[in-house]
């Protein structure tokens, strides 16, 4: 405890090993173990806990979140139990290399998630002889595979983990937006509509992905898919990438309004 404490005064972030059967809530909560490196960046002493960034509380959710000491003390005995190593690897935020300050790297990165999304299609790894689509090109190519996929998927899960391959940080670019504002980068008048197309992307996505597992565990029991419900689901996932580009675009705008 006193050597993560002691790093995250030094300013260190920190990846954990933890058993997600002992956090006080999230799908294993008591039910499985499943071991899963933490970030944490921070410790609150008067609340007793550590504070993390999440993305399994919710799958395809970044969130902020609180993990007692209490289940953290819970997880390593159960590691000590088993003769098994507690893993921590530190790490800190890369320190900019061009001179440049905090806002201008954060505005530089933004332009690169943006552009990132826009312009990046199909790469190709010669090494392994793979493609993969990255950006919204990635939404494109499903869409062209969807019937296929759905007809050769059974199993749920596997359409969950390909559906949380996609542009799932919303929230984090509401943040981004945000601190923007604060720091000057963004005047709040002409930043609000772009608040407002992440919060309504995150909440579309969310609808979309209830809809889809409701349609996917129908199949399963059936045995058929509804091919009237799954063009739907094409035509919502088309909608979705239209939104994803409009909210790039806009935000690219904001960043550089010589940006076409």
């Amino acid at each position: 405890m006193s050597f993560i404490t002691s790093k995250l005064d030094e300013g260190y972030c920190l990846f954990a090993s933890v058993d997600r059967f002992y956090y006080p809530s999230g799908r294993e909560a008591q039910r499985f173990h499943l071991v899963h490196p933490v970030f944490i960046y921070g410790y609150d002493e008067t609340r007793g806990c550590f504070l993390t960034i999440e993305d399994c509380i919710l799958p395809g959710q970044m969130e902020y979140y609180e993990l007692p000491y209490h289940s953290f003390y819970a997880s390593c005995d159960h590691f000590h139990g088993l003769g098994q190593n507690i893993t921590v690897t530190i790490c800190r935020v890369k320190q900019p290399l061009t001179g440049l300050g905090e806002r201008e790297v954060m505005v530089a990165e933004a332009r690169k998630m943006c552009t990132g999304l826009l312009d990046q299609g199909v790469f190709y790894e010669e090494q392994y002889d793979l493609y993969y689509h990255m950006g919204l090109d990635s939404l494109d190519a499903f869409l062209k595979e969807m019937d296929v996929f759905c007809a050769n998927t059974e199993e749920l899960s596997l359409y969950k983990i390909r559906m949380l391959q996609f542009q799932q940080l919303h929230l984090r670019n509401i943040h981004l937006v945000r601190y923007l504002v604060e720091q000057g980068e963004l005047a709040s008048s002409t930043a609000e509509p772009l608040l407002n197309q992440y919060t309504k992307l995150h909440d579309e996505w969310n609808r979309y992905r209830q809809k889809s597992f409701i349609f996917f565990a129908a199949k399963k029991v059936s045995g058929v898919a509804d091919q009237v419900k799954l063009q739907r689901l094409k035509e919502q996932l088309s909608e979705l990438r239209d939104m994803e580009r409009e909210a790039a675009v806009s935000f690219l705008m904001l960043l550089d309004p010589t940006y076409v």
